[in-house]
């Protein structure tokens, strides 16, 4: 009888991890920013970003770098080193021209 409280048990603790694991006790869109504040984001906009690297890599100045860029909702974020400060203006203002990006978040590092 013991054996089949034990059994019971450890099917109950296998059905938990099963139903915890796969329905998510976090948050995929869920970040902390810098200040160590909770901050929610849109999920990852493929197409967009696709239309982001695109542009990206259609720039001969900017192609060479390859920068990282990946768009939630409507901000992208850019990412990457470039190697002078008008390289990074060039970068911002070209992603601000995709259709659907309203907001640029320039993460870029200047380094000659």
């Amino acid at each position: 009888m013991e054996r089949s409280g034990s059994m019971k048990k450890l099917a109950s603790f296998f059905l938990l991890t099963f139903f915890f694991g796969f329905c998510g006790c976090s948050s995929n869109n869920t970040l902390i920013n810098k200040e160590g504040r909770q901050a929610t984001i849109a999920p990852l906009d493929q197409a967009k970003t696709t239309a982001a690297q695109t542009a990206l890599q259609s720039n001969p100045d900017l192609a060479p770098l390859h920068l990282m860029v990946k768009v939630y909702g409507n901000t992208a974020i850019l990412t990457g080193t470039v190697k002078t400060e008008t390289q990074k203006e060039e970068a911002e203002a070209l992603l601000g021209k995709v259709d659907g990006i309203d907001k640029v978040d320039d993460e870029l590092q200047v380094s000659p």
